[in-house]
C-alpha cells in the first residue's frame, strides 16, 4: 500500500488562498479553468459551504473565471498528466491524499497547510480507455473530461484516477504545516509521521504541486492516522 500527497486548489502564486475558519471548517476552492470546457461554474456563481460565493475569496480579476474542479468529490475523480510519474504507479487500494494552502478569515490571518480529503484508489484510466463512451459517461464530472467534451481532443498523456466510495472530502481541515519565508513547510510532527525528519530537519517543503510518495510502514501509519484524526497536529 502506498500513499501519495498532492497539493491542489488555488494558491498564493495565482488566485489566492481558500478560507479556514476558527473551528477548522474550510472552503475547497479549485484553480481556474484555462482551457475550453463545458464547465459552467464560475467563482462568481458558485457558493461554498459558508454561503459566500467563491469570488469573495479569489484575487481581483479572477472573479468571473470558470472553475477547474479537479479533484472533484462528487464521484471522486482526479485527472493529471503522466509526467507526474508517481501517479501512474498508483494501484487499487492506494491513497491519494489532497492538501491545500488555507488562510484564516475569522481570526488572525495566518496561512496554514492542511489536508482536506483523500481518494482510496479504485481504478486508473489512461488515454486508450478514454475513447470508450461508457467510460466517458462514468467520468463525466471530471474537469479533463469536460475539456474533452468541448474540444473533442484528449492529450495522450492524461490519466484519470477514480476513487472508491471510501474516498471523502473532510468536514474539517487537518493542519500539517505552516507558512514561513514565503513557503509552506510540514510541521515537526507531520515530518516525523511521513519519515522525512532526518532528510528535512527544518520541515519538508510542501509548497509545490509535485506529488510526494510515502511508502511502507510510513504509508500505513499515515493512512491510519488520517482515518482516525480529528484534530490538527
Amino acid at each position: 500500500m502506498k500513499a501519495v500527497l498532492l497539493r491542489v486548489a488555488i494558491d498564493t502564486r495565482n488566485q489566492g488562498l481558500g478560507p479556514i475558519l476558527r473551528n477548522n471548517s474550510f472552503e475547497y476552492i479549485p484553480i481556474s479553468e484555462d482551457e475550453e470546457s463545458i464547465e459552467t461554474r464560475r467563482y462568481s456563481n458558485t457558493k461554498g459551504k459558508c454561503g459566500k460565493f467563491y469570488s469573495d475569496f479569489v484575487k481581483k480579476g479572477y472573479e468571473n473565471e470558470k472553475i477547474h474542479f479537479d479533484p472533484e468529490f462528487k464521484t471522486y475523480t482526479y485527472g493529471d498528466f503522466l509526467k507526474k510519474g508517481v501517479l501512474k504507479y498508483l494501484e487499487k487500494g492506494d491513497y491519494l491524499i489532497f492538501y491545500v494552502g488555507l488562510k484564516s478569515y475569522d481570526s488572525v490571518r495566518q496561512k496554514k497547510l492542511c489536508i482536506i480529503g483523500y481518494f482510496v484508489v479504485d481504478k486508473i484510466f489512461r488515454y486508450e480507455n478514454l475513447q470508450n463512451k461508457k467510460i466517458i459517461d462514468l467520468l463525466k464530472n471530471n474537469a479533463h473530461i469536460k475539456r474533452f467534451l468541448k474540444q473533442r481532443y484528449m492529450p495522450k498523456d492524461v490519466i484519470i484516477i477514480k476513487g472508491s466510495k471510501k474516498s471523502k472530502l473532510l468536514e474539517k481541515a487537518i493542519k500539517i504545516g505552516s507558512h514561513r519565508k514565503r513557503w509552506f513547510f510540514a510541521s515537526v510532527k507531520f515530518n516525523k509521521l511521513i519519515g522525512k525528519e532526518k532528510d528535512y530537519p527544518n520541515g519538508y517543503h510542501l509548497s509545490l504541486s509535485s506529488p510526494r510518495e510515502i511508502k511502507g510502514e510510513y504509508a500505513k501509519n499515515l493512512i491510519k492516522w488520517l482515518i482516525k484524526s480529528k484534530k490538527c497536529i
